[in-house]
C-alpha cells in the first residue's frame, strides 16, 4: 500500500501498457492525475477527482462510481498504514524494553525473533508472489472480494478512466514488486540475524 505513493509507478505503468493510446490523454495530463491521487491518498485533498485536458477541453478525469470506489480504497490504505504503525510502534517498544531490561544479553533473543520473522515473511510473500505468478486474476479477484463490501470495482474499460489507466497488468507488476521489495528486506533482516547467532555460538 506504501507504494501507491511513488510516482515512479505509474509512470512505468504508464509507459508499459501505451496508456496515453488507451485513453487520448497525454502523457502529463495522466502524470497530474496520478500526482491528484496521491495527494489523495496522503491526505492533502478532500477529493480525488482531477481536471485535465483532453482534445483542448478541460474535463473531469473521475465519474460518481470511481470517486466512490476511491473512497473505499482510501480507508483500505489507512487501515495498512495503522496497522503499520502500530507493529512499527511494538517492536520499538519491545526493543527499548529488551535492552533496557537484559542489556547485551537481550541481543540473542532479538536476533532469533527477527529470524523467525523473517522466514515467516519469506514463506508467506513467496506464496503470494507465486500465487499472482500462476493466477493473478484469480488473486486479484479475492482481494476485492474480501477487501470491499460494494462492487464499486467493477468497472468498464471503455468509458471508466481509472481502469483504462491502471489495468490489471499493472496492479500485477506492483504486487510482484511489493513482493520482491519485501523478499530482500527479509533476506537481508534474517541473514544478519542468522550471522550474529552463529559467530555468538562461535565464539566469534
Amino acid at each position: 500500500m506504501i507504494m501507491v505513493g511513488k510516482i515512479h509507478l505509474y509512470e512505468y505503468g504508464f509507459d508499459k501498457y501505451d496508456i496515453t493510446d488507451v485513453t487520448g490523454l497525454e502523457r502529463s495530463e495522466l502524470i497530474k492525475g496520478a500526482e491528484g491521487l496521491i495527494s489523495y491518498f496522503n491526505g492533502e485533498e478532500d477529493s480525488p477527482q482531477v481536471q485535465v485536458t483532453k482534445g483542448g477541453k478541460e474535463i473531469d478525469l473521475f465519474k460518481q462510481r470511481e470517486i466512490a470506489h476511491l473512497r473505499d480504497v482510501k480507508v483500505l490504505i489507512e487501515i495498512f498504514r495503522l496497522v503499520l504503525w502500530i507493529t512499527l510502534g511494538y517492536i520499538v517498544i519491545y526493543a527499548i524494553a529488551g535492552f533496557a531490561l537484559r542489556k547485551r544479553a537481550f541481543w540473542p533473543s532479538l536476533s532469533r525473533v527477527v529470524l523467525s520473522g523473517s522466514a515467516f515473511t519469506l514463506a508467506l510473500f513467496a506464496f503470494v508472489g507465486i500465487w499472482a505468478l500462476v493466477d493473478f486474476q484469480g488473486l486479484f479477484l479475492k482481494f476485492h472480494l474480501t477487501s470491499f463490501q460494494n462492487d464499486l470495482w467493477i468497472l468498464d474499460p471503455s468509458r471508466h478512466y481509472l481502469i483504462m489507466m491502471f489495468p490489471e497488468g499493472f496492479f500485477c507488476d506492483a504486487a510482484l514488486f511489493l513482493v520482491g521489495g519485501t523478499v530482500m528486506e527479509a533476506v537481508v533482516l534474517g541473514g544478519a540475524a542468522a550471522t550474529y547467532l552463529v559467530r555468538s555460538r562461535k565464539g566469534i
